[in-house]
């Protein structure tokens, strides 16, 4: 009997410090920043009143898009149907799974709504370069979108026309960062 009472007596010990261990582990974890689901709605809202509705524009190499989901990004994430027909929920569906996930889990929430504009309308590829080049610093995101946009007008001309709609879409996301809207 004495054994078997120094055995409950052991594990409980045992079991006791194991939770102990883990609490204090927990407790030096360092913070991260957890988006919520209500910070991606406050940002695929944003997205979607940028990007509009549907459009299919002569001379835009795009092709058909929307919600801001173009054709082939469409069909590469499985949709089948017109994209005149494209339902919102496969839009945000998409934007969550392929954009927003992919993003930094590290970062504010300022800085995750800014690169997840930037991964929609200048690419994900740049959005990732983007989060490593600013460290994180959404002043500095923000100057690094502005130069890409002029760079790009400079070195193609034939996207000129899209400056200003480039540089009025970024003033958005600046002043809504400025006044903790998202």
């Amino acid at each position: 009997m004495k054994i078997f009472t120094i055995l409950v007596v052991a594990v409980f010990l045992g079991a006791c410090a194991h939770s102990q261990k883990n609490k204090l582990a927990k407790a030096h974890k360092p913070k991260r920043f957890v988006s919520s689901s209500k910070s991606f709605e406050k940002a695929v809202k944003h997205i979607i009143a940028a990007e509009g509705g549907y459009s299919s524009k002569e001379n835009d190499a795009t092709g058909e898009v929307r919600y801001g989901i173009t054709g082939t990004t469409a069909k590469r994430y499985g949709y089948k149907g017109k994209m005149k027909k494209l339902p919102m929920s496969t839009a945000k569906r998409i934007y969550k799974r392929y954009y927003w996930d992919k993003l930094p889990k590290n970062l504010s929430g300022k800085a995750k709504f800014v690169l997840f504009d930037a991964s929609v309308n200048q690419g994900p590829g740049y959005a990732r370069k983007l989060a490593i080049q600013s460290k994180g610093n959404v002043k500095k995101m923000i100057q690094l979108r502005r130069n890409r946009y002029r760079m790009t007008a400079k070195k193609k001309p034939e996207l000129k026309k899209f400056l200003k709609g480039w540089m009025n879409r970024l003033n958005k996301v600046e002043k809504l960062v400025k006044t903790n809207k998202v």
